[in-house]
């Protein structure tokens, strides 16, 4: 009988334990998904920015040169 509850006492201890490794693997996953959007909209947001100055420099431009004709 004691073997049995030591089997058993086994059983739950090595299944909490892959459960807490699938959760934390699952918040890791969803860790590194949120850093990496994060990520993307910083990067995206300095682009639109850049081609929001240069779309103001090219308007300046055609301003500039449709006042010579």
């Amino acid at each position: 009988m004691d073997s049995k509850d030591n089997e058993l006492a086994r059983q739950q201890q090595e299944r909490r334990k892959r459960v807490s490794r699938i959760k934390t693997g699952i918040i890791m996953t969803i860790a590194i998904w949120i850093a990496i959007s994060i990520l993307a909209i910083v990067v995206l947001g300095i682009m639109v920015v850049k081609l929001n100055s240069r779309i103001y420099k090219l308007e300046l431009q055609y301003i500039k040169h449709s006042y010579r004709y």
